[in-house]
């Protein structure tokens, strides 16, 4: 069994970087070699990436040919695809371009692949588990109801739920900054993304209610984490609710994110007693 980090959100919202950070913290405590994570995103790119390769330019040719290549190929070698594309850092960087990520949303949108990488999902859990693994942190937008069945089979209990909420509009001005395209055109794909993965009927976007979440916020992080390490607020019960209205530092975010994630396996792994 591994203690598992989850993270949920939007896309733009951060995701990435925050799951960085609570890797560091998850090998802080366990040691590098007994951490993994899992970027469900980057499976999907994959998809993308392989129907650009083959010569699909279109969003619909892209999801022909991903949803063709599902229908053939089973899990495992999907798995071991992705696996050596992952451990070369020049063909990961592929997964990251912009015309991947033009048309990598459109394969998101069919049900038939939705099921079929959360089902991938599930499988690499279990295979990081017999592996050793003591800790995961899973970077997914909904990784609560997507990894239902590794808590139910055993494989994993949560430390920590985490979904992040980043205005498009933010996102958008990380992401042009970063990449050096035009705002207007992230913000576009950012808005019609999220607008579209709050209205589907598999897999929604979910964002905990306000009964069931603590906010974390630039303003009360600190006393958060206060209230985490005196065993106060305890974080596997909760869902944190990160919010980045603009007025977060990247790093501030970062060193809340790092933080909230030690306290979390701590707390997990009863090294920190509540009160």
């Amino acid at each position: 069994m591994a203690y598992a980090f989850g993270l949920g959100g939007d896309s733009g919202a951060g995701k990435g970087v925050f799951a960085a950070v609570a890797t560091e913290a998850a090998q802080e405590k366990f040691g590098p070699n007994n951490v993994a994570t899992i970027d469900q995103g980057a499976m999907y790119r994959m998809s993308a990436l392989d129907a650009l390769k083959a010569g699909s330019r279109t969003g619909q040719e892209v999801v022909q040919h991903a949803l063709s290549r599902i229908e053939v190929e089973d899990l495992d070698h999907f798995l071991d695809r992705f696996n050596e594309l992952w451990a070369d850092p020049d063909k990961r960087k592929q997964l990251r371009t912009p015309e991947v990520g033009a048309v990598v949303a459109h394969i998101g949108k069919e049900e038939e692949a939705q099921v079929f990488y959360k089902d991938l999902l599930n499988l690499i859990i279990g295979r990081e588990v017999s592996d050793g693994k003591q800790g995961l942190v899973i970077d997914s937008r909904t990784p609560e109801e997507l990894v239902a069945q590794s808590v139910s089979n055993g494989n994993i209990e949560w430390a920590a739920k985490l979904y992040m909420h980043t205005p498009s509009e933010i996102s958008a001005c990380w992401a042009a900054l970063k990449s050096g395209r035009p705002y207007a055109e992230h913000y576009r794909a950012l808005r019609d993304r999220n607008e579209y993965d709050k209205q589907r009927d598999t897999y929604p976007n979910f964002e905990p209610p306000l009964s069931q979440r603590t906010d974390v916020t630039s303003l009360n992080h600190v006393a958060q984490l206060a209230r985490a390490r005196g065993g106060g607020l305890w974080i596997p019960d909760t869902h944190l609710y990160v919010r980045n209205d603009g007025t977060f530092p990247k790093p501030e975010l970062l060193h809340a994110g790092k933080g909230l994630a030690r306290v979390a396996f701590d707390q997990a792994c009863g090294d920190i007693r509540r009160i």
